[in-house]
């Protein structure tokens, strides 16, 4: 039998998305799924929002090509 390795979670604080357009991605997340912006805390250099409901926080980074990513645990 196989030994289950999933993680079970309780909760989750924020996720961090890569995307193209800042701009398009935040009018979906607004318009279609029901997030509203909420202020970064301005330690950031590059071109990205937050937004926050439902209990979770979504951080979106602006990327020309996000399919090039290096994936960057943390």
């Amino acid at each position: 039998m196989m030994k289950e390795s999933m993680l079970h979670l309780k909760s989750l604080n924020h996720i961090s998305l890569v995307c193209r357009s800042v701009e398009k991605s935040l009018d979906f997340y607004q318009s279609v799924l029901g997030f509203f912006p909420i202020r970064s805390s301005g330690s950031f250099d590059f071109n990205g929002a937050w937004l926050f409901n439902y209990g979770i926080g979504i951080h979106l980074l602006q990327s020309e090509d996000p399919d090039t990513q290096e994936d960057h645990p943390d």
